[in-house]
Protein backbone atom coordinates (compact mmCIF):
# COMPACT_ATOMS: atom_id res chain seq x y z
CA UNK A 1 0.00 0.00 0.00
CA UNK A 2 1.25 3.10 -0.93
CA UNK A 3 1.83 6.46 1.06
CA UNK A 4 -1.96 7.92 -0.78
CA UNK A 5 -3.58 4.82 -0.58
CA UNK A 6 -3.24 2.86 -3.70
CA UNK A 7 -1.22 -0.70 -4.28
CA UNK A 8 2.14 -0.38 -5.84
CA UNK A 9 4.22 -3.54 -6.35
CA UNK A 10 7.29 -1.39 -7.33
CA UNK A 11 7.93 -0.01 -4.18
CA UNK A 12 8.10 -3.42 -2.64
CA UNK A 13 10.40 -5.38 -4.96
CA UNK A 14 13.54 -6.73 -4.02
CA UNK A 15 14.63 -9.34 -6.98
CA UNK A 16 17.79 -11.14 -6.74
CA UNK A 17 20.76 -10.56 -8.74
CA UNK A 18 20.25 -11.02 -12.20
CA UNK A 19 21.77 -13.53 -15.10
CA UNK A 20 25.31 -12.36 -15.64
CA UNK A 21 26.30 -12.60 -12.63
CA UNK A 22 29.88 -13.46 -11.81
CA UNK A 23 30.96 -17.18 -12.31
CA UNK A 24 33.06 -18.76 -9.08
CA UNK A 25 35.59 -19.63 -11.55
CA UNK A 26 36.67 -16.64 -12.88
CA UNK A 27 35.34 -14.20 -9.87
CA UNK A 28 38.95 -13.76 -8.80
CA UNK A 29 40.31 -13.25 -11.89
CA UNK A 30 37.94 -10.71 -12.87
CA UNK A 31 37.87 -8.64 -9.85
CA UNK A 32 41.66 -8.29 -10.27
CA UNK A 33 41.23 -7.20 -13.52
CA UNK A 34 38.62 -4.58 -12.54
CA UNK A 35 39.66 -3.30 -9.26
CA UNK A 36 41.67 -0.91 -10.92
CA UNK A 37 38.69 0.19 -13.57
CA UNK A 38 36.75 0.04 -10.49
CA UNK A 39 38.86 2.96 -8.84
CA UNK A 40 39.09 5.16 -11.89
CA UNK A 41 35.05 5.26 -12.46
CA UNK A 42 34.72 5.93 -8.86
CA UNK A 43 37.16 8.36 -8.83
CA UNK A 44 35.70 10.25 -12.05
CA UNK A 45 32.00 10.17 -10.54
CA UNK A 46 33.87 11.93 -7.14
CA UNK A 47 35.40 14.76 -8.76
CA UNK A 48 33.93 15.47 -12.14
CA UNK A 49 30.39 15.60 -11.59
CA UNK A 50 28.88 16.68 -14.63
CA UNK A 51 25.70 17.59 -12.88
CA UNK A 52 27.37 20.04 -10.89
CA UNK A 53 30.01 21.36 -12.88
CA UNK A 54 27.63 22.62 -15.06
CA UNK A 55 25.41 24.11 -12.52
CA UNK A 56 26.42 28.25 -11.94
CA UNK A 57 26.73 29.11 -8.15
CA UNK A 58 23.93 31.87 -8.15
CA UNK A 59 23.12 34.70 -5.74
CA UNK A 60 19.75 33.57 -3.79
CA UNK A 61 16.89 35.51 -5.63
CA UNK A 62 18.20 35.03 -8.50
CA UNK A 63 15.19 32.76 -10.28
CA UNK A 64 12.80 34.90 -8.93
CA UNK A 65 14.49 37.90 -10.31
CA UNK A 66 14.24 36.43 -13.63
CA UNK A 67 10.97 35.44 -13.78
CA UNK A 68 9.99 38.43 -12.61
CA UNK A 69 11.31 40.03 -15.66
CA UNK A 70 9.59 37.94 -18.17
CA UNK A 71 6.51 38.38 -16.11
CA UNK A 72 6.75 42.14 -16.78
CA UNK A 73 6.88 41.76 -19.98
CA UNK A 74 11.10 42.04 -20.57
CA UNK A 75 13.65 39.28 -19.73
CA UNK A 76 16.59 38.47 -18.00
CA UNK A 77 19.37 35.56 -17.71
CA UNK A 78 20.78 33.50 -14.68
CA UNK A 79 23.56 35.40 -13.22
CA UNK A 80 25.99 33.22 -11.40
CA UNK A 81 30.02 32.01 -11.51
CA UNK A 82 31.20 28.42 -13.31
CA UNK A 83 32.32 26.09 -10.14
CA UNK A 84 36.12 25.76 -10.01
CA UNK A 85 37.51 23.23 -12.28
CA UNK A 86 41.23 21.45 -11.95
CA UNK A 87 42.17 21.33 -15.55
CA UNK A 88 45.01 19.71 -14.93
CA UNK A 89 43.48 17.15 -13.09
CA UNK A 90 40.79 16.72 -16.04
CA UNK A 91 43.24 16.32 -18.77
CA UNK A 92 45.31 13.60 -16.90
CA UNK A 93 42.01 11.55 -15.89
CA UNK A 94 41.06 12.25 -19.49
CA UNK A 95 44.60 9.92 -20.29
CA UNK A 96 44.25 6.97 -17.98
CA UNK A 97 40.33 6.90 -19.18
CA UNK A 98 41.15 6.53 -23.01
CA UNK A 99 44.32 4.33 -22.32
CA UNK A 100 41.94 1.80 -20.01
CA UNK A 101 39.28 1.72 -22.69
CA UNK A 102 42.34 1.09 -25.25
CA UNK A 103 43.22 -1.98 -23.42
CA UNK A 104 39.85 -3.55 -22.99
CA UNK A 105 39.98 -6.16 -26.24
CA UNK A 106 36.70 -8.12 -24.93
CA UNK A 107 33.82 -7.78 -27.05
CA UNK A 108 31.32 -9.45 -24.87
CA UNK A 109 30.94 -10.37 -21.29
CA UNK A 110 31.65 -7.85 -18.37
CA UNK A 111 35.50 -6.31 -19.88
CA UNK A 112 33.09 -5.14 -22.11
CA UNK A 113 30.73 -3.42 -20.27
CA UNK A 114 33.82 -2.01 -18.37
CA UNK A 115 35.23 -0.94 -21.86
CA UNK A 116 31.86 0.75 -23.41
CA UNK A 117 31.38 2.61 -20.00
CA UNK A 118 35.04 3.96 -20.11
CA UNK A 119 34.29 5.10 -23.57
CA UNK A 120 31.62 7.01 -22.06
CA UNK A 121 33.02 8.38 -19.56
CA UNK A 122 35.53 10.00 -21.77
CA UNK A 123 33.29 11.81 -24.00
CA UNK A 124 31.66 12.72 -20.33
CA UNK A 125 35.08 14.21 -19.18
CA UNK A 126 35.08 16.03 -22.82
CA UNK A 127 31.85 17.96 -22.00
CA UNK A 128 33.02 19.10 -18.50
CA UNK A 129 36.17 20.09 -20.37
CA UNK A 130 34.02 21.89 -22.75
CA UNK A 131 31.24 23.62 -20.28
CA UNK A 132 30.46 26.97 -20.64
CA UNK A 133 32.22 27.56 -23.93
CA UNK A 134 30.74 27.34 -27.48
CA UNK A 135 31.92 23.81 -27.77
CA UNK A 136 29.12 22.54 -25.03
CA UNK A 137 26.88 21.56 -27.45
CA UNK A 138 29.08 19.32 -30.08
CA UNK A 139 30.55 17.79 -26.93
CA UNK A 140 27.25 17.58 -25.52
CA UNK A 141 25.71 15.93 -28.78
CA UNK A 142 28.14 13.06 -28.51
CA UNK A 143 27.35 12.05 -25.07
CA UNK A 144 23.49 12.25 -24.93
CA UNK A 145 22.96 10.51 -28.06
CA UNK A 146 19.32 8.94 -26.99
CA UNK A 147 16.79 9.50 -29.48
CA UNK A 148 13.07 7.73 -30.33
CA UNK A 149 11.08 8.26 -33.94
CA UNK A 150 8.00 9.54 -31.07
CA UNK A 151 9.71 11.44 -28.53
CA UNK A 152 9.16 14.51 -30.62
CA UNK A 153 5.24 14.18 -30.42
CA UNK A 154 4.69 13.04 -27.49
CA UNK A 155 6.35 15.77 -26.25
CA UNK A 156 4.28 17.86 -27.51
CA UNK A 157 1.49 16.38 -26.71
CA UNK A 158 2.62 16.12 -22.55
CA UNK A 159 3.28 19.74 -22.56
CA UNK A 160 -0.17 20.69 -23.25
CA UNK A 161 -1.27 18.18 -20.11
CA UNK A 162 -3.94 20.18 -17.45
CA UNK A 163 -2.18 20.09 -14.64
CA UNK A 164 -4.73 18.32 -12.00
CA UNK A 165 -3.55 18.90 -8.58
CA UNK A 166 -3.85 23.01 -8.58
CA UNK A 167 -6.26 22.63 -5.29
CA UNK A 168 -4.08 20.75 -3.62
CA UNK A 169 -2.74 21.49 -0.29
CA UNK A 170 1.06 23.10 -0.75
CA UNK A 171 3.38 21.52 1.70
CA UNK A 172 7.26 23.20 1.87
CA UNK A 173 9.84 20.54 0.18
CA UNK A 174 11.54 20.47 3.81
CA UNK A 175 9.16 20.68 6.00
CA UNK A 176 9.94 18.15 8.86
CA UNK A 177 6.71 18.82 10.85
CA UNK A 178 4.63 17.83 7.98
CA UNK A 179 4.79 13.82 7.68
CA UNK A 180 3.58 14.14 3.78
CA UNK A 181 6.20 16.81 3.06
CA UNK A 182 8.83 15.57 0.58
CA UNK A 183 11.91 15.46 3.31
CA UNK A 184 9.49 13.26 5.65
CA UNK A 185 8.79 11.24 3.10
CA UNK A 186 11.72 10.37 2.14
CA UNK A 187 13.43 9.66 5.30
CA UNK A 188 10.46 7.28 6.19
CA UNK A 189 10.84 5.66 2.85
CA UNK A 190 14.61 5.05 3.40
CA UNK A 191 14.09 3.81 6.75
CA UNK A 192 11.29 1.19 5.64
CA UNK A 193 14.17 -0.09 3.18
CA UNK A 194 16.72 -0.23 5.66
CA UNK A 195 18.72 2.48 3.79
CA UNK A 196 19.91 4.00 7.26
CA UNK A 197 23.27 4.60 5.37
CA UNK A 198 22.04 7.24 2.61
CA UNK A 199 21.70 10.68 3.76
CA UNK A 200 19.08 12.86 2.89
CA UNK A 201 20.23 16.24 2.50
CA UNK A 202 18.21 19.88 1.91
CA UNK A 203 20.20 21.98 -0.53
CA UNK A 204 19.14 25.10 -2.57
CA UNK A 205 17.93 23.81 -6.15
CA UNK A 206 16.28 24.94 -9.15
CA UNK A 207 14.43 22.58 -11.55
CA UNK A 208 14.23 19.75 -9.65
CA UNK A 209 12.68 18.98 -6.67
CA UNK A 210 15.61 16.19 -5.46
CA UNK A 211 18.11 13.96 -6.86
CA UNK A 212 19.79 11.08 -5.83
CA UNK A 213 23.90 10.12 -5.79
CA UNK A 214 26.15 8.08 -4.16
CA UNK A 215 24.92 7.21 -0.63
CA UNK A 216 22.71 10.49 -0.77
CA UNK A 217 19.59 11.93 -1.64
CA UNK A 218 19.47 16.16 -2.07
CA UNK A 219 15.92 17.44 -1.47
CA UNK A 220 15.26 21.12 -2.53
CA UNK A 221 14.87 23.71 -0.16
CA UNK A 222 11.98 25.39 0.69
CA UNK A 223 9.95 24.55 -2.88
CA UNK A 224 6.48 24.07 -2.55
CA UNK A 225 4.69 20.97 -3.34
CA UNK A 226 1.92 18.54 -2.54
CA UNK A 227 1.65 15.01 -0.96
CA UNK A 228 1.08 13.48 -3.97
CA UNK A 229 4.07 14.95 -5.69
CA UNK A 230 6.29 14.13 -2.76
CA UNK A 231 5.41 11.05 -3.21
CA UNK A 232 6.02 10.64 -6.99
CA UNK A 233 9.55 12.24 -6.23
CA UNK A 234 10.23 9.52 -3.22
CA UNK A 235 9.23 6.52 -5.81
CA UNK A 236 11.32 7.99 -8.82
CA UNK A 237 14.58 8.39 -6.57
CA UNK A 238 14.19 5.85 -4.32
CA UNK A 239 13.01 3.08 -6.77
CA UNK A 240 14.59 4.64 -9.60
CA UNK A 241 18.04 5.64 -8.58
CA UNK A 242 18.60 4.61 -4.90
CA UNK A 243 17.27 0.69 -4.50
CA UNK A 244 19.43 -0.24 -8.29
CA UNK A 245 22.71 1.48 -6.27
CA UNK A 246 22.70 -0.27 -3.25
CA UNK A 247 21.53 -3.68 -4.05
CA UNK A 248 24.19 -3.50 -6.96
CA UNK A 249 26.84 -3.03 -3.57
CA UNK A 250 26.01 -6.81 -3.09
CA UNK A 251 28.03 -7.48 -6.51
CA UNK A 252 31.10 -8.20 -6.34
CA UNK A 253 32.34 -6.58 -9.30
CA UNK A 254 32.27 -2.40 -8.65
CA UNK A 255 30.26 -1.40 -12.23
CA UNK A 256 27.16 -3.24 -10.61
CA UNK A 257 26.63 -0.31 -8.51
CA UNK A 258 29.29 2.24 -10.30
CA UNK A 259 26.88 2.03 -13.66
CA UNK A 260 27.53 0.88 -16.42
CA UNK A 261 27.29 2.91 -20.23
CA UNK A 262 23.88 3.86 -20.77
CA UNK A 263 22.96 3.04 -17.11
CA UNK A 264 21.71 6.89 -16.52
CA UNK A 265 19.41 7.37 -19.28
CA UNK A 266 18.39 3.72 -18.86
CA UNK A 267 17.43 4.36 -14.99
CA UNK A 268 15.16 7.57 -15.82
CA UNK A 269 13.89 5.42 -18.56
CA UNK A 270 12.79 2.92 -15.79
CA UNK A 271 12.21 5.35 -13.27
CA UNK A 272 9.28 6.59 -15.65
CA UNK A 273 7.74 3.42 -16.13
CA UNK A 274 7.65 2.70 -12.51
CA UNK A 275 5.63 6.25 -12.27
CA UNK A 276 3.63 5.11 -14.85
CA UNK A 277 2.54 1.91 -12.99
CA UNK A 278 1.86 3.42 -10.27
CA UNK A 279 -0.37 6.02 -11.75
CA UNK A 280 1.52 8.97 -10.54
CA UNK A 281 2.43 10.24 -14.35
CA UNK A 282 0.01 12.99 -13.76
CA UNK A 283 -0.78 15.59 -16.26
CA UNK A 284 1.40 18.04 -14.14
CA UNK A 285 4.46 15.15 -14.26
CA UNK A 286 3.86 14.98 -17.72
CA UNK A 287 3.70 18.80 -18.58
CA UNK A 288 7.33 18.84 -16.95
CA UNK A 289 8.62 16.31 -19.22
CA UNK A 290 7.17 17.12 -22.46
CA UNK A 291 8.37 20.90 -21.58
CA UNK A 292 12.22 19.53 -20.64
CA UNK A 293 12.05 17.29 -23.63
CA UNK A 294 11.20 20.37 -26.28
CA UNK A 295 13.08 22.81 -24.15
CA UNK A 296 16.40 20.51 -24.85
CA UNK A 297 15.48 20.14 -28.50
CA UNK A 298 15.32 23.86 -28.78
CA UNK A 299 19.12 24.44 -27.46
CA UNK A 300 20.15 21.84 -29.14
CA UNK A 301 19.15 23.62 -32.25
CA UNK A 302 20.89 26.88 -30.84
CA UNK A 303 17.86 28.65 -29.33
CA UNK A 304 19.04 31.14 -26.41
CA UNK A 305 17.65 31.54 -23.50
CA UNK A 306 15.03 33.98 -23.65
CA UNK A 307 13.59 32.40 -26.91
CA UNK A 308 13.14 28.84 -24.62
CA UNK A 309 11.47 30.70 -22.10
CA UNK A 310 9.48 32.34 -24.43
CA UNK A 311 8.58 29.53 -26.23
CA UNK A 312 7.45 27.68 -23.21
CA UNK A 313 5.03 30.02 -22.32
CA UNK A 314 3.86 29.93 -25.52
CA UNK A 315 2.68 26.28 -25.35
CA UNK A 316 0.92 27.83 -22.03
CA UNK A 317 3.79 27.30 -19.25
CA UNK A 318 3.25 29.79 -16.20
CA UNK A 319 6.82 31.78 -16.09
CA UNK A 320 7.98 30.33 -13.26
CA UNK A 321 8.08 27.01 -14.54
CA UNK A 322 9.21 27.91 -18.22
CA UNK A 323 11.85 30.24 -16.62
CA UNK A 324 12.75 26.75 -14.07
CA UNK A 325 12.88 24.33 -17.21
CA UNK A 326 14.76 26.45 -19.34
CA UNK A 327 17.51 27.23 -16.88
CA UNK A 328 18.05 23.67 -16.30
CA UNK A 329 18.36 22.45 -19.66
CA UNK A 330 21.07 25.50 -20.19
CA UNK A 331 23.44 24.24 -17.38
CA UNK A 332 26.87 24.96 -19.08
CA UNK A 333 25.75 27.49 -21.46
CA UNK A 334 27.95 30.09 -22.71
CA UNK A 335 27.82 34.02 -23.16
CA UNK A 336 27.11 34.82 -27.11
CA UNK A 337 27.84 38.77 -27.07
CA UNK A 338 25.59 39.14 -23.56
CA UNK A 339 22.92 36.24 -24.05
CA UNK A 340 23.20 32.90 -22.89
CA UNK A 341 22.99 30.26 -25.53
CA UNK A 342 23.36 26.18 -25.44
CA UNK A 343 24.43 24.09 -22.73
CA UNK A 344 24.19 19.85 -21.88
CA UNK A 345 20.32 19.74 -22.31
CA UNK A 346 20.42 16.33 -20.66
CA UNK A 347 16.82 16.49 -20.97
CA UNK A 348 16.66 15.42 -24.34
CA UNK A 349 17.14 11.70 -22.76
CA UNK A 350 14.30 11.25 -20.44
CA UNK A 351 11.34 10.47 -23.20
CA UNK A 352 13.21 8.46 -25.68
CA UNK A 353 14.88 6.90 -22.51
CA UNK A 354 10.89 6.19 -21.06
CA UNK A 355 9.32 5.02 -24.38
CA UNK A 356 12.53 2.29 -25.13
CA UNK A 357 12.15 0.62 -21.68
CA UNK A 358 8.49 0.84 -22.31
CA UNK A 359 9.08 -0.93 -25.23
CA UNK A 360 11.47 -3.63 -23.94
CA UNK A 361 10.24 -4.39 -20.37
CA UNK A 362 7.44 -6.85 -22.42
CA UNK A 363 10.09 -8.60 -21.45
CA UNK A 364 9.22 -11.06 -17.98
CA UNK A 365 11.18 -9.47 -15.41
CA UNK A 366 12.94 -6.50 -17.56
CA UNK A 367 12.30 -4.03 -14.86
CA UNK A 368 12.85 -5.90 -11.73
CA UNK A 369 16.07 -7.33 -13.34
CA UNK A 370 17.25 -3.80 -13.85
CA UNK A 371 16.53 -2.56 -10.51
CA UNK A 372 18.96 -5.16 -9.20
CA UNK A 373 21.98 -3.33 -9.85
CA UNK A 374 22.93 -0.51 -12.09
CA UNK A 375 23.16 -2.02 -16.03
CA UNK A 376 22.20 -0.68 -18.73
CA UNK A 377 19.76 -2.87 -21.57
CA UNK A 378 23.20 -2.93 -23.58
CA UNK A 379 25.10 -3.98 -20.20
CA UNK A 380 22.72 -7.05 -20.41
CA UNK A 381 22.98 -7.86 -24.04
CA UNK A 382 26.92 -8.42 -23.44
CA UNK A 383 26.07 -10.96 -20.55
CA UNK A 384 24.02 -12.85 -22.11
Amino acid sequence: MNALGGDSEAVTILPPLPSGSVPKEVEADLRARTRSLDALLRAAAQEFSLLFLATLERESGDHARIVNAFASGSAAEPRGSAPPLARGRLLALRGEVDAAARAIGERTGWLAVYRDRLEELGAELALVDALFTPEVNGRAALRFTDQHPLADRLAEEFVRAIPDDEEDERIATDDLRDPMSLLSQMRARLGFEHLRSVRVLVRPRVGALAAAGDGVVVIAKARMTTAREAYRVVLHEVDGHVLPRERGRRHPLGIATLGSAGTNEDEEGRALCLETADAMLDGRRRRTLGARHIAARMVVDGAEFVDVVRGLASRGLPWEEAVSVTTRVTRGGFSDHGRLRGGIARERVYLPAMLRIGEASRRPGLLARMGAMRLSLRAFEHLE
